[in-house]
């Protein structure tokens, strides 16, 4: 609406503008017409000039009060306001003295027959100016003026067509004809705003839609990115803490190897070998991070043998006697145990019992009771909950 509104003021203007317009171009021509009839009146006989054809100048009059009187002929065109110019031209300047000093004395010295032939002239000419429809609706008011009938007003004192009303002149085909071109370029520019306007909408839409994409598109791969990273991270954990498993078992091996016999003397000439001791292994201790929510087991693949800060949350220890089972406890850092306490469902509930409801505030989770758990294949699988307490 507000659009529609801008689009039928500017085309108001236009058409104001170019009505000013035209009607000051016929006012100027007017101004010329009066200025030139009046100065060849002024000028000594064989100066004179034709008002149809000719335009006079400041370069072309050489006497002085005759340029004066030019000059200020020449500042009616700065008039304003003038709704009957007609009116204006043949009477008004003329009559007033004090804006018009120049044209009231020569008006003065011509006073008669002389100056009511001038005043007819230039009444005739703006007559003859407009256009053939301002002639027609004019002819039933008023006749073209002759010779013969000026005389006859004159003798009387006055003309009749200074008793007819004259109207203002309207605008010629040719100035209709730009008002139109005026009214269609405006419009054209119009279009083009309103075109450009959506242009610049619907771009601004497609960036918006474009980065939303791409915020959702992040969103869903940031997940699938971090799980990769983990997997690989672990695997390769998992790799180096077997290889060093394996050097400690060959450095063990060596080193029993290598051990000196002791021999021992006996009374008997029999020689006795000393056996070892059996060597009794230290207990295996590796960390999981979050079991699976579907059967609560972890996959090996999370194993690590050093604690990973925000990441491990559980403690194994493998049974001595049998390498398959182990023992398992809650064991984490402050933020795995905020993400715990937040998403118990997620990170407790698959392998844990709670001895006491949950605390929002907690700052620990003890076990009270280890749970078991039995290696298969690439999962160790719970087979006893451990027990657990908020505090």
């Amino acid at each position: 609406m507000k659009n529609y509104l801008i689009v039928i003021a500017l085309l108001l203007f236009f058409q104001f503008n170019f009505a000013q317009e035209s009607n000051s171009l016929e006012y100027i021509k007017a101004v010329d017409y009066v200025t030139c009839i009046c100065i060849n009146d002024a000028l000594p006989t064989g100066q004179t000039f034709n008002c149809q054809t000719e335009t006079l100048s400041k370069a072309t009059i050489s006497d002085s009060k005759t340029l004066a009187l030019f000059e200020e002929f020449q500042t009616l065109k700065t008039q304003r306001n003038i709704t009957d110019y007609l009116n204006f031209l043949s009477e008004e300047i003329f009559s007033d003295r004090v804006k018009f000093k120049k044209i009231h004395d020569f008006a003065e010295k011509r006073k008669g027959a002389k100056l009511d032939k001038i005043k007819a002239d230039i009444k005739e000419y703006i007559r003859s100016s407009t256009t053939s429809e301002n002639k027609e609706s004019n002819s039933s008011e008023s006749s073209k003026i002759t010779s013969d009938e000026i005389n006859s007003t004159v003798n009387n004192g006055e003309t009749e067509t200074d008793q007819v009303g004259i109207k203002q002149p309207k605008l010629n085909s040719e100035n209709q004809f730009n008002i139109w071109i005026a009214m269609l370029f405006v419009l054209i520019c119009t279009i083009a705003i309103l075109l450009i306007r959506i242009y610049i909408l619907l771009n601004k839409n497609v960036k918006n839609l474009n980065a939303r994409i791409d915020r959702r598109t992040k969103t869903e791969e940031l997940p699938n990115i971090r799980s990769h990273y983990n997997s690989q991270n672990l695997n390769e954990n998992s790799r180096i803490e077997k290889l060093e498993r394996n050097i400690k078992n060959l450095e063990f091996t060596i080193s029993k190897l290598s051990s000196p016999t002791i021999y021992k003397e006996e009374k008997s000439p029999e020689v006795l070998f000393e056996v070892p001791k059996a060597y009794i292994p230290q207990s295996i201790v590796f960390y999981m991070a979050t079991p699976n929510k579907e059967d609560g087991s972890f996959d090996i693949s999370s194993q690590t043998e050093t604690f990973k800060p925000t990441q491990s949350l559980y403690k194994f220890t493998v049974d001595n006697s049998n390498s398959s089972k182990a023992k398992f406890e809650f064991f984490s850092d402050e933020a795995g145990i905020r993400d715990s306490i937040d998403s118990p469902q997620t990170y407790i509930d698959p392998v844990c019992e709670p001895q006491n409801a949950r605390n929002p505030n907690a700052k620990k989770i003890i076990t009270t009771s280890p749970g078991t758990a039995e290696k298969r294949n690439d999962k160790w699988v719970i087979i006893t909950n451990a027990k657990i307490k908020y505090e």
